[in-house]
């Protein structure tokens, strides 16, 4: 089994692209604990997991606006 841990050079980018790497950390490491296959390259798996949101983390972390739907009205 994998683990993995949030590296210097992946909190520099995500700093730099405005991501929170933390929200994604249980969630990729949940992900590595059920999948056999292994990555080469750990640091390039998270970065995809943090840019393409695999578990839809920040869309659950914004508060939903109301005010844009039938119900707002």
């Amino acid at each position: 089994m994998q683990t993995y841990e949030i590296s210097a050079s992946v909190r520099a980018w995500a700093k730099a692209e405005g991501f929170d790497p933390e929200i994604h950390l249980q969630f990729f490491q949940d992900y590595l604990a059920n999948r056999a296959k292994r990555y080469k390259d750990l640091d390039a798996a998270f970065r995809n997991c943090v840019r393409c949101d695999w578990g839809r983390l920040r869309q659950q972390s914004k508060p939903k606006d109301w005010s844009l739907t039938d119900q707002g009205i």
